[in-house]
């Protein structure tokens, strides 16, 4: 009886454990991750005007965001220039689906395509809330120098 008692609640905390934990937030540091600037078309910091997730998908991935350039580092867009896109489709690997939040600036790396502009699970967006987001910004100046 022990024994069974055991193994439903070891099927019950299987079946329950948190959403959360099957998923890899960003881990931040003091030195933001230049290499991946290049693998991205656009550098950007933008303010998100619109966005939207899922409400039925796990994790409430993001379907589609609008929003306006304030900075450009990298890429043929200049300030107040409005974008829109959405995320990119690709095999998750354990880290945790973007979410942008409406009216919060975003340092962004985007690809484009055809459909417009694509945000990657991987390519570390930064809201300016973040702690480091303005030396992250530095940072990339000196890398990427607008001419």
């Amino acid at each position: 009886m022990k024994a069974l008692k055991l193994i439903a609640i070891l099927i019950f905390f299987l079946f329950n454990t948190p959403k959360a934990w099957a998923c890899k937030d960003q881990f931040y540091s003091k030195n933001y991750p230049l290499e991946l600037c290049k693998k991205y078309d656009y550098v950007l910091v933008v303010k998100i005007d619109h966005s939207k997730h899922s409400d039925s998908l796990m994790y409430n991935p993001l379907l589609k965001f609008e929003g306006t350039v304030i900075q450009s580092f990298k890429g043929n867009l200049e300030i107040g220039d409005t974008i829109a896109g959405k995320h990119k489709k690709e095999v998750a690997r354990a880290v945790c689906p973007v979410r942008l939040e409406q009216g919060a600036t975003y340092l962004l790396l985007l690809s484009k395509n055809k459909d417009g502009f694509l945000v990657s699970r991987f390519s570390y967006p930064v809201k300016n809330s973040n702690q480091y987001f303005n030396q992250y910004i530095k940072q990339i100046k000196t890398a990427y120098p607008k001419e």
